[in-house]
């Protein structure tokens, strides 16, 4: 009998993602004594079960204890921000809209960069909400907002959390410019090419 070996790797893609989640899960459970869980948990689950998605996540190098991340000492990495990784694998795989807020910080980055300027957090979060604004006219004028009023504290976790998305598929890379602050610019890759692609020919 010839193992179908490529049935088993996407196989055991899969249980790694499934796996990360069922730990995140109970560590909710019993570590943090919470006695509901997040719908979103349910969403990620189905999203990593999917073996396309799994080798697209692998095939990108996503860590599959990403979701395990520890962000603060009594917190682990936000579940909100967690289905926004899966997400870009879905739109790969073109069975998926791309994240609102993704979106945005995406095509930010690449208004920025054809005014040569790099995308920095405060450009991400202006991106993220219509009552921030960039750090002057000019960036200010390139960016392009998800048009909608969230929290102070919504923004900062979406907008970094887009980026760390992004950053995992190597879609933006972490520099520095010209005043040394912490900026980020696209990477020129086949995924960069297809994510742009689709933002051009849908619709937000």
């Amino acid at each position: 009998m010839v193992l179908d070996t490529h049935k088993t790797k996407a196989t055991h893609m899969q249980n790694e993602y499934t796996q990360a989640i069922a730990e995140r899960v109970r560590y909710e459970l019993e570590d943090k004594n919470n006695q509901k869980l997040s719908p979103d948990f349910a969403k990620l689950t189905k999203a990593c079960e999917h073996e396309t998605i799994a080798q697209i996540m692998r095939a990108h190098n996503v860590d599959a204890n990403y979701i395990n991340r520890q962000e603060r000492s009594n917190a682990r990495y936000n579940i909100k921000s967690a289905i926004k990784v899966p997400n870009i694998a879905r739109v790969i795989a073109a069975v998926d809209r791309l994240n609102h807020y993704t979106r945005a910080v995406l095509l930010t980055a690449r208004a920025l960069e054809a005014n040569g300027l790099m995308l920095t957090h405060n450009d991400a979060q202006a991106a993220c909400s219509k009552q921030i604004k960039a750090r002057d006219n000019k960036r200010d004028k390139l960016i392009v907002r998800y048009d909608a009023n969230i929290a102070p504290s919504t923004v900062t976790t979406q907008s970094s959390s887009s980026i760390n998305a992004l950053q995992m598929f190597n879609v933006l890379i972490e520099t520095r410019d010209a005043a040394n602050v912490v900026s980020y610019k696209l990477a020129e890759n086949e995924t960069t090419r297809k994510l742009l692609d689709y933002c051009d020919a849908t619709q937000a």
